[in-house]
């Protein structure tokens, strides 16, 4: 049995709670109000803009889901589960014939994300509701699941796929991409890494910081067959060093707002992605 890493405890209400104070502000600072995106910025190769870099993932999701769309004979459904404030699941609607569920515990998030379906015309396509989407059940059957930056935040990060798998049809796909701890980083063993690994868990509310090879042996438990992986560190705008390294001695500040919080939690990770103590994984599974 893969042992999960020993979980933060955090709560769903207080993962709502950091949402519901923050999601404004993220929109603001880094992510984008027109896109309805509060992810990672992507700046792989050909990406040009903002707009292109938050739109990436979107991309890499619709690749996945298109061979999907006649699994059955009626209407193909995808289940986003930590929508966010709903923007892949409105791209996807208007990109694709699907229709899309989304989850959010955040009562901020979910008023956006419906907000966002009714101005883009997208209602019947896009449902969004408010629930902890950790812990769902009788939702359907599902095409795809797809999670963008919330697998972390999962109290029960080890059981989820067991959720998840009852959910799919048969030949079904989860998609997930975030954050995982780098190869080799033993943080029982290793001082600097725990410390800054832990900064990072702390400041983002996350319960779980599993390797690579942790959640694919954890899904593999539940019958999911990996067949794709993406490593995107490469592609993510890390601070260079000469402005980091003070940085993170500046997050050090002992202020308790809960904004500063996750500010120093971003730093910390990207000092962790700089030294290679954290990964940041686009992978895809199939229910066999």
């Amino acid at each position: 049995m893969i042992m999960t890493q020993e979980p933060a405890g955090v709560t769903s209400p207080q993962i709502a709670s950091y949402y519901d104070l923050n999601t404004e502000r993220f929109l603001r600072y880094g992510g984008s109000k027109a896109e309805g995106a509060i992810h990672r910025q992507i700046w792989a190769p050909g990406v040009k803009n903002k707009r292109q870099a938050l739109e990436y993932l979107n991309h890499l999701v619709a690749v996945e889901i298109e061979p999907l769309l006649g699994l059955d004979t009626g209407i193909s459904k995808v289940l986003d589960l930590g929508c966010g404030v709903g923007g892949t699941a409105t791209w996807l609607a208007e990109a694709m014939d699907v229709q899309v569920l989304g989850i959010t515990n955040s009562v901020v998030q979910h008023q956006l994300a419906v907000q966002r379906a009714e101005e883009l015309y997208l209602a019947d396509h896009c449902r969004f509701i408010l629930a902890d989407y950790s812990e769902f059940t009788e939702l359907g059957r599902f095409n795809a699941v797809y999670m963008i930056e919330v697998f972390t935040h999962a109290p029960n990060a080890g059981s989820l796929p067991a959720s998840i798998w009852e959910h799919l049809l048969p030949g079904g796909r989860l998609v997930i991409a975030d954050d995982f701890r780098g190869a080799g980083v033993n943080i029982h063993e290793a001082v600097l890494p725990s410390y800054w690994l832990q900064q990072f868990q702390r400041g983002w509310q996350l319960n779980s910081l599993l390797s690579r090879s942790e959640i694919i042996a954890l899904a593999d438990q539940f019958g999911f067959r990996l067949i794709k992986e993406l490593d995107l560190t490469p592609f993510l705008r890390i601070l260079p060093w000469y402005l980091l390294k003070p940085a993170t001695l500046f997050s050090r500040l002992p202020f308790h707002q809960v904004y500063w919080q996750n500010l120093k939690g971003g730093l910390a990770l990207q000092y962790c992605n700089r030294q290679g103590w954290t990964k940041y994984h686009f992978l895809v599974w199939e229910k066999e």
